[in-house]
């Protein structure tokens, strides 16, 4: 009787380390919408693959033409407390490092090129959606 209470309980355990989140290795994913200076990005990344794109609504690089335009992002890395990664808008610009802290929701944004300035904003969880002007 004793070996079959045994039996029972560690199939039991199994089932529920089984069924753990934990166990089955549940992805992190992200949906973001992150506003710096005139531009919005729309952000959606796990650990191994993601995208990027501007929001209609921006109004800087207006010579790119490229809104709503996805492009893919490289290089992940998400920690406890960040979340990195890089992305190129179009074979004109070089590939930008971008960096999210997770507990502040701040990002940076750092420039490869001498004539593109570093910008700085921050970071909500889920797509925003800009129907009503501000000002």
């Amino acid at each position: 009787m004793a070996i079959g209470f045994v039996i029972t309980n560690m199939k039991k355990l199994l089932a529920l380390l089984l069924l753990s989140p934990f166990v089955a290795g549940e992805e992190e994913s992200f949906e973001l919408t992150c506003e710096g200076l005139e531009l919005i990005y729309y952000i959606s990344l796990n650990k191994d693959s993601g995208k990027i794109r501007l929001s209609e609504n921006s109004i800087g690089l207006r010579s790119l033409q490229d809104f709503d335009k996805e492009y893919k992002v490289k290089k992940i890395d998400i920690t406890d407390k960040s979340i990195t990664f890089e992305f190129k808008l179009n074979n004109i610009i070089s590939s930008m490092p971008f960096r999210i802290n997770r507990y502040t929701g701040a990002f940076t944004q750092r420039k490869k090129r001498a004539d593109w300035s570093d910008m700085d904003g921050y970071c909500s969880k889920g797509f925003k959606e800009y129907n009503e002007k501000q000002i």
